[in-house]
């Protein structure tokens, strides 16, 4: 075989055209050159792959048709294997300004920046924990890249794929009586006392789950640290409704805690992999974006 992959450009481009003046404009070629390149192929693999129409265009033929996805499909892998030979020669390095919505950034951040340095050792990564809101104006702004969220009233302007579904849990002391239950309905805490782990747009998903069951919790303490509601929790001023399960069962105070599934209720949050829609990533975050969902999921399920 004979032909050269700047003849299957110039057969797809004017496939895709539909006439070859279309086609010289977009490749920045002549069109003589590209019919004659055309012409070339057909030499060689002895089939015409063209019809020209006088004043009309081109349109495929029969063998054209049959042989235009093949084309695509190794134009496609000689550019996988360009960049290939790019990385080899230019490692992935550089600084990767990533963020995370606070909850959820100690839980499995530094095992998932520390896996990703061990096939890309040259990236360093900027980190920010901060909740929803913040973190899609960061995005917004050109701040940070990428950002892992819960799906909360995302702006339209962000672009994001769903990494996990996390589902919610009560939280109450080790000391507490349904402590010793293995699940929990969201009834039966009707008229206990509630911790509410307070941020933007994250109070309407817990008071939903309440609402949806003819009554509104009965918070005692609104607080917007996560690991000041476990405390709280841990020294019985209430339970909680959380996500994310960290996996111990201690609190910074040493008080203890139990984690009980809800068997009443079907609001899962989304969690999901941001960035800004206009904005054009460099290879190390386009990486880190499929490396996440490989990865995080396995983290997450732990």
């Amino acid at each position: 075989m004979y032909y050269t992959l700047k003849q299957l450009r110039y057969f797809v481009t004017a496939a895709e055209c539909g006439n070859l003046t279309q086609a010289s404009e977009r490749l920045f070629v002549s069109q003589p050159a590209i019919s004659a390149a055309i012409t070339k192929l057909e030499q060689v693999l002895a089939t015409q792959l063209i019809i020209r129409h006088h004043a009309k265009g081109v349109t495929l033929t029969t063998s054209g048709k049959k042989l235009i996805a093949e084309a695509k499909s190794l134009l496609a892998h000689a550019e996988k294997f360009q960049c290939i030979s790019r990385e080899s020669s230019n490692p992935i390095s550089g600084l990767l300004n990533i963020g995370c919505f606070v909850s959820m950034a100690p839980i499995f951040i530094p095992s998932l920046i520390n896996k990703f340095n061990q096939s890309y050792p040259l990236v360093e990564f900027g980190i920010v924990s901060h909740d929803v809101k913040s973190l899609q104006s960061q995005l917004l702004e050109g701040d940070i890249e990428l950002a892992i969220s819960y799906d909360l009233n995302l702006s339209d302007q962000l672009e994001k794929e769903e990494l996990w579904r996390s589902k919610p849990y009560v939280l109450v002391s080790a000391e507490h009586p349904l402590a010793k239950q293995k699940e929990v309905s969201i009834r039966q805490l009707k008229n206990e006392p509630m911790v509410l782990f307070e941020r933007p747009f994250s109070g309407d998903y817990f008071y939903s789950m309440h609402s949806s069951h003819g009554f509104m919790p009965n918070v005692r303490y609104r607080v917007n640290s996560f690991e000041l509601v476990r405390c709280l929790v841990g020294s019985n001023y209430g339970y909680s409704i959380l996500n994310q399960r960290p996996r111990t069962k201690e609190c910074y105070d040493g008080s203890k805690l139990a984690y009980l599934p809800i068997n009443d209720v079907s609001q899962y949050l989304s969690v999901v992999i941001t960035k800004a829609k206009d904005a054009r990533l460099a290879n190390r975050a386009l990486l880190f974006w499929e490396f996440c969902k490989l990865e995080l999921p396995k983290l997450m399920a732990h």
